[in-house]
Parts: C-alpha cells; structure tokens; sequence
C-alpha cells in the first residue's frame, strides 16, 4: 500500500434521515386516539415534502369517521307530571276531625261551610259569618292548621247551613248509599232547593258530584271518569 493510501482520509458515511422516525411517531399516535375511541385520518409525508399529520387525500380505510350531527334542542314539551289524586276521607269522622282542627285555628271565624280535599294532601276548610265575611284555613297533613286567605265577602251570599255534626253526617250517609269511595269535598251554599253538595272519588278514579236537597235528598248525579 502507498503512503497517499495510508494517509487518505476515509469518505464520511451519509448521515441516516430523521424522517421514517417521524412517520413511525404518527402511526403510534392514529393508533392511539383510535383505541382511546377517536379514529382520526393522518397522512404520511412524502418525499415532496408533505408535512406529517396533514389528512391523507386518499385516506386509509377505516380511519377516519364522519363528524357526529349536530345536535338540536327537542321541541318537544317536558312532560309535567300530574298531581296526585286528593286525599280526602272515608267517613264522616274523619271529616269532622279535619273541621275541628280548622275551627282551632287561630282567626278563623264564622261556621265552615266547605271542605275540600287538595292534591297536595293538605285540606281546605272555609268560614263564613252571618255578615258574608269569609276565611280560609288550610289544615296540613301533619295536622296543623293555618289561615290562608280572609274575604270580606257578600252578605246576600250567606250559606243557608253549615257543616255541623248532624249534617256532614247526613251527607255522607246519603252519598255513600250510592256506592263506596272518598269524601273530598263538601259544601253548604245559599241555594235554596239544593243547598248541599258533595264529591267522591270512587275505587275506579272515577269522580262523581251529588247535589243533595234540604232534607239530603240527592236530585242530580254528574260523573267524571
């Protein structure tokens, strides 16, 4: 070997591309968000120059998925749910009780002249004095009885009775001669011919209406299934 063979400076290698390490680092990232749920279409640059993570004009099967519609608000209205049935009572002990709780309350004046069973399972009991001046007291499931609305009211529209003993006796006797349910309403108005009324929501749901005379006759029937 010569002495310029020796002493000759061996040819530098070519430096290897970086880029086949960027293209595999994309590959691993599509196959991670495809896992993860999300398929996304990532091209690979070619050696124009194509910059890695641009999309593919051709794509790859299966890896790309069309954008979710967009969604619009139902117009639909929410439902509202119904109130429940009233709770009212079975007998007429039970009615007396409630008016007894009502008279107690403080301000009532006057003989109540309604009951009315609510939705809410409270009951309202309405007062009336000679002169038309009317209250309002709502007895609550708990047994508690507060006034809730005062009336001056008409004296011409005075009730010709009340809801004493005797006579929320007589009007559930006679209402539930026609068949078996719930008191949840009674009353006493200024109608002469048919001064009493009264509701029951029978075992069936249906609510039926009674319109009694004064000797508790009943001469009118209205049923609402």
């Amino acid at each position: 070997m010569s002495d310029e063979q020796q002493n000759a400076v061996p040819a530098e290698k070519p430096t290897r591309s970086r880029r086949p390490l960027l293209i595999g680092g994309a590959i691993v990232a599509a196959i991670a968000l495809v896992g993860g749920g999300v398929a996304v279409g990532l091209g690979l640059g070619d050696d124009e120059g194509v910059p890695v993570g641009e999309p593919s004009s051709e794509g790859t099967p299966g890896a790309s998925v069309p954008a979710a519609p967009e969604q619009t608000a139902s117009s639909e209205p929410t439902p509202t749910p119904s109130a429940s049935a009233p709770a009212g009572a079975a007998d007429a002990d039970a009615l007396l009780a409630v008016i007894a709780t009502a008279t107690a309350a403080e301000q009532a004046e006057g003989d109540a002249v309604r009951l009315e069973a609510r939705g809410d399972g409270t009951l309202e009991v309405d007062f009336e004095t000679a002169d038309g001046a009317e209250t309002e007291v709502t007895v609550a499931a708990d047994g508690t009885a507060s006034v809730t609305d005062r009336d001056p009211g008409d004296a011409d529209d005075v009730p010709v009775g009340a809801l004493d003993e005797p006579t929320v006796r007589a009007l559930v006797d006679a209402v539930f001669a026609a068949g078996e349910g719930t008191v949840i309403e009674l009353g006493v108005d200024d109608d002469r011919d048919s001064p009493y009324d009264a509701t029951v929501l029978a075992a069936d749901g249906a609510t039926i209406e009674f319109d009694l005379d004064p000797d508790f006759a009943v001469i009118d029937v209205d049923q609402d299934e």
